[in-house]
């Protein structure tokens, strides 16, 4: 997930922006309860339904007991693999290819 892109199913030149991306969801309901705010929960994101909330409530706690940073790991593994995919998207674009 990039902090900033262009979704052209919704519109070409307007950017989706996520600026709260590198905050944890600790640390976002920390600053609510400091400054009094309530925050709105998706129920949702409480489903093991969705592989997304599997990988959430199961997977990732089962990782941390290996590896109690395991989170911050896989944000730079993220950061890492991001900056090689914009690489190789300008390679390809000097080469006259598409990388989607």
């Amino acid at each position: 997930m990039e902090y900033r892109t262009l979704l052209s199913v919704f519109d070409a030149d307007i950017p989706l922006v996520r600026p709260l991306l590198s905050l944890w969801r600790a640390d976002t309901e920390s600053y609510c309860r400091e400054h009094n705010l309530e925050p709105h929960f998706d129920a949702s994101n409480a489903d093991t339904a969705y592989f997304r909330n599997r990988l959430r409530h199961e997977l990732i706690p089962e990782l941390e007991k290996y590896n109690p940073r395991f989170k911050e790991a896989l944000v730079r593994t993220a950061g890492a693999l991001q900056a090689m995919l914009l690489f190789c998207r300008k390679c390809c674009k000097e080469a006259g290819r598409k990388l989607s």
